[in-house]
């Protein structure tokens, strides 16, 4: 499911015009999108927790092309992590 199908779908259920559904859908990602990059976590009961992590800087080696064998270094970066909520799971595992 994409985010236009999300927005065409919250339209007909509520029986609103698509422009307004799509006013509340961006306004929710972007309300959810502030809430990463403020705080680093966004949780939302029933559903799931975003948390952003800090991932080290690593030494690694490559394993194909014209460098394999050669080490390299990966900067510390962050990275964002979804862990569904048990009733998520539940569901979709029924």
């Amino acid at each position: 499911m994409k985010k236009v199908d999300i927005i065409n779908k919250y339209a007909d259920t509520k029986g609103i015009s698509k422009k307004e559904a799509t006013d509340i859908v961006e306004s929710v990602v972007g309300l959810i999108s502030a809430g990463i990059e403020d705080d680093g976590v966004v949780d939302l009961y029933g559903f799931g927790k975003f948390i952003v992590e800090t991932v080290p800087e690593r030494a690694r080696v490559y394993t194909m092309g014209d460098k394999k064998g050669q080490e390299y270094t990966t900067p510390e970066h962050k990275k964002i992590k979804f862990k569904a909520a048990k009733a998520l799971t539940t569901a979709v595992n029924g």
